[in-house]
């Protein structure tokens, strides 16, 4: 009697577990992805997470945003990006986007000495380790002395500020590239907005980051409007450029500040 019921509540169990299994199977999971773009190679977008790196895909069902734009679309991802997307897993490493969220890499700023340079990178050695930075057609070169300055004037084991965003583990894309100071002792300049004068130290804002330069009494200051400016006669706002240099100590040190008083 006991394997008649046994087999009796198996009758009753198979069509529950016959029925289960396939529909677990055909029913995509849904979920979110969040990571870094790495690249967008047709309509897919490899994103790198925390754990892995996985392929997205999109098709032209895919909704698009881009962070501080009305309209956006697949071409408008760039490496370097934060994502958020919508969508079903298809299958381990592929995730089918429904929607998606992007926003601008943050901003990233390194000093260093550059080491070496390609034809469209060079390579840069910081505190925290050697670096590739590569450019291109929109990146920003400042390098006093060079009418139309490029990645060739840029010579082996000069001091430069890179600002930029990552794009691998060890790579950055640069936006700026500012001479700070070269083997042949040439200081580089730098073009920004004054955020404040806290005592002896002037706080610049450039594109992407914050500067501070500290001055002292050989620092030359000049204001078109003023006959014999002082610190007092900056106001914020006041677009400045400032000549320098970066010293043993990593402290940007201001030679020379240039700029037209604030009406």
């Amino acid at each position: 009697m006991r394997w008649v019921r046994g087999a009796i509540a198996l009758l009753f169990l198979l069509p529950l577990l016959t029925v289960a299994t396939p529909t677990a199977a055909q029913e995509p999971r849904r979920g979110v992805l969040r990571g870094r773009v790495l690249a967008v190679e047709g309509t897919t977008v490899q994103v790198q997470t925390r754990r892995e790196e996985v392929t997205l895909l999109t098709d032209e069902e895919t909704r698009f945003r881009l962070v501080g734009r009305p309209e956006a679309d697949l071409q408008d991802l760039k490496p370097g990006m934060g994502l958020l997307a919508q969508g079903t897993w298809e299958e381990e490493g592929r995730f089918r986007a429904r929607r998606v969220i992007a926003r601008p890499p943050r901003p990233l700023r390194l000093q260093g000495r550059v080491a070496s340079i390609e034809e469209d990178a060079f390579t840069l050695e910081t505190r925290r380790g050697t670096v590739t930075v590569t450019v291109g057609q929109a990146t920003e070169f400042l390098i006093p002395g060079a009418a139309t300055p490029g990645l060739t004037d840029l010579p082996p084991g000069a001091q430069v500020l890179v600002q930029g965003y990552r794009e691998g583990e060890r790579t950055v894309r640069a936006r700026q590239v500012a001479l700070v100071r070269d083997d042949e002792g040439r200081r580089g300049a730098i073009r920004g907005r004054l955020v404040a004068v806290e005592g002896d130290t002037l706080r610049l804002q450039l594109q992407w980051v914050e500067l501070r330069f500290q001055t002292d009494e050989q620092t030359r200051l000049r204001l078109w409007g003023i006959e014999s400016p002082s610190l007092a006669d900056l106001t914020p706002g006041q677009v400045l450029l400032v000549q320098g240099y970066q010293d043993d100590e990593g402290v940007l040190r201001a030679t020379a500040i240039l700029g037209r008083a604030k009406r």
